[in-house]
């Protein structure tokens, strides 16, 4: 019978891979909420822009138009703010992108000297299988030449 001797190695590094694969998978879906969020307020910005310039045809006091430019610069950084973020989430997500690749590679490795143990045992077990109907073979005839 087949034992693979590193297979709990292999095994934790199967763990390991799953767990990194689901935190990358994490880091993408905040990149992309992040980044949905980001559209929705520079949508708002562009809004109020165009309400600002529609505003300016009416008469309006000063007071509206200072609260109104307060406003979108206001808007203004926190976009910039959420676009930094949003660099800082993508940085991470390829760090871990990175790790995954490493640990799927290191996973492979012992996979494919799994597979390599594997035939060599088997390579010995068919050799000496045929060994011993070759003995048995030899046996039987030099007992029929005897007889």
């Amino acid at each position: 019978m087949f034992v693979f001797k590193l297979q709990s190695v292999l095994n934790a590094k199967k763990a390991k891979e799953e767990k990194v694969l689901m935190e990358y998978h994490s880091y993408l879906q905040e990149i992309q909420k992040a980044q949905y969020t980001l559209n929705e307020m520079k949508e708002e910005k562009k809004g109020m822009i165009d309400k600002l310039r529609k505003l300016q045809s009416c008469p309006i006091t000063t007071d509206e138009i200072a609260i109104s430019y307060k406003f979108i610069r206001q808007l203004s950084r926190e976009i910039r703010e959420k676009e930094r973020q949003i660099e800082e989430m993508k940085a991470l997500a390829e760090k871990k992108r990175k790790d995954l690749l490493s640990v799927m590679k290191e996973r492979k490795m012992l996979e494919k000297l799994k597979e390599k143990h594997f035939k060599e045992f088997k390579q010995h077990h068919e050799t000496k299988e045929k060994n011993f109907f070759d003995e048995s073979a030899i046996l039987r005839f030099t007992k029929n030449e005897h007889e």
